[in-house]
């Protein structure tokens, strides 16, 4: 049998030019009567195919949450550097009246907040929290923080703290939420699905001669050359634009009559 409809460039479409494609056809099938035209069975599985189409995202997507995380980590970088740059600054005075109180907090700050600032995030969590233990546990320490003006911004690096742990357990639930899509393997449904279709087309021709399908034929024919050539010139753009990059890499490259003069 011969094959009446243009041929899809699929291996030369992106998963996300699915969707879009997928949607056009489903809207040219709605002007058509298609359970006359015996082809109800495959024009919904190109229905239901649809619905998983629409739910491709980019596969590199920014996880939700991030954002509000990045802040957070900065606030974080910035109270710790805050609380030792004020200890220096207290230490340096050396003020007769706060001696005792920084011999008493200079070892715990020392200790803890220089390994927080250079830890990766899971230790910087436990330090903050031994941090803050143990100036729960020593009410004569925690004193000195607040004669000190330092047990505010102890205070709100461990508020912080707890908020990054609240927002990363609350992006762990969201991310649980979101279904890991096979992009490869749904596409590859589409594709059979849509080609399933187009013969579903040619077999009904054949079978019901009675019925004109002419229309419905060229309708689907001039959609797919008319998206060969869109297909067609954005292949062409990429490729001159890749090769313009690679041409100017090359002569940033080129030596300069200058460059390799002897001063």
């Amino acid at each position: 049998m011969n094959e009446v409809f243009v041929v899809a460039p699929y291996s030369r479409m992106r998963y996300l030019d699915y969707p879009g494609f997928v949607n056009d056809i489903v809207g040219i099938l709605a002007k058509y009567n298609v359970a006359d035209l015996y082809i109800e069975g495959p024009s919904n599985r190109v229905l239901a195919i649809q619905t998983e189409l629409n739910e491709l995202e980019v596969t590199y997507r920014k996880f939700p949450k991030t954002d509000e995380l990045t802040e957070l980590r900065s606030i974080r970088g910035t109270m710790i550097d805050t609380i030792l740059r004020l200890l220096k600054n207290l230490n340096k005075a050396g003020l007769a009246s706060q001696a005792d109180m920084l011999k008493l907090v200079t070892p715990f700050l020392e200790r803890y907040m220089s390994s927080i600032q250079d830890s990766d995030t899971e230790l910087k969590r436990e330090l903050i929290r031994q941090l803050g233990k143990n100036f729960d546990d020593n009410l004569a320490a925690k004193q000195a923080l607040e004669s000190l003006g330092l047990k505010l911004f102890v205070d709100e690096l461990r508020a912080v703290q707890t908020k990054i742990e609240e927002t990363q357990n609350e992006q762990i639930a969201l991310l649980s939420k979101n279904i890991v899509m096979d992009k490869k393997e749904l596409t590859s449904r589409a594709v059979s699905t849509l080609k399933n279709l187009f013969h579903a087309i040619e077999l009904a021709q054949l079978d019901h001669a009675e019925l004109d399908y002419t229309e419905l034929v060229n309708e689907l024919n001039k959609y797919m050359s008319v998206y060969i050539t869109s297909l067609r010139t954005r292949i062409t753009i990429q490729k001159k634009a890749v090769a313009a990059k690679k041409e100017a890499m090359k002569k940033a490259t080129v030596p300069t009559p200058t460059s390799d003069a002897v001063a």
